[in-house]
């Protein structure tokens, strides 16, 4: 499987991903606890790079191939 196959997988899991966080918002808002309110916020605020970490590897994969594409520093050796 090449980087541009893979590159879909990985917006898939990125689209998910915010899926899940819209989720935990809705179930943020009903929540009555402060306590709880306050669990919610931590797993939404660990969620978020990982989402946008997603996103980055898939712009990545999609263009590893093309001659001349300016590649992120962060995912070169």
């Amino acid at each position: 499987m090449t980087m541009k196959e893979m590159a879909p997988l990985c917006r898939k899991q990125a689209k998910a991903l915010r899926a899940h966080i819209r989720q935990l918002r809705e179930e943020r808002q009903a929540v009555r606890t402060d306590e709880a309110r306050e669990e919610l916020s931590e797993r939404i605020l660990v969620l978020y790079p990982i989402a946008r970490e997603m996103e980055e590897l898939a712009d990545h994969m999609e263009h590893y191939y093309d001659r001349g594409y300016c590649r992120n520093e962060k995912y070169t050796i």
